[in-house]
């Protein structure tokens, strides 16, 4: 049986950014873990990883899903406002 997965330990951190990022870019700057692991084929601890680097960094915040509880990662430059920020008093 040959697998499609890519060998992760041959990849960039940078590289699984930029991925990241173009997904989170389409969901409207919104990712959870599971999401990445789906879109780049990397495992789990992988992509944890990567995304709590840019955590660390201050690249993403992160949150929680209103309804699910599952955490998300807020990319906010990629996020587009369709309304009125209701954050602001």
């Amino acid at each position: 049986a040959s697998h499609h997965k890519k060998a992760s330990h041959h990849i960039k951190d940078s590289d699984v950014m930029m991925e990241l990022l173009t997904i989170a870019e389409s969901r409207n700057g919104l990712l959870t873990v599971t999401e990445g692991v789906m879109a780049t084929g990397l495992p789990f601890n992988r992509v944890q990883a990567v995304l709590s680097k840019m955590l660390s960094e201050g690249y993403v915040d992160v949150t929680n899903a209103p309804h699910s509880g599952v955490v998300q990662y807020v990319f906010p430059e990629l996020q587009r406002t369709l309304e009125p920020d209701r954050r602001k008093p």
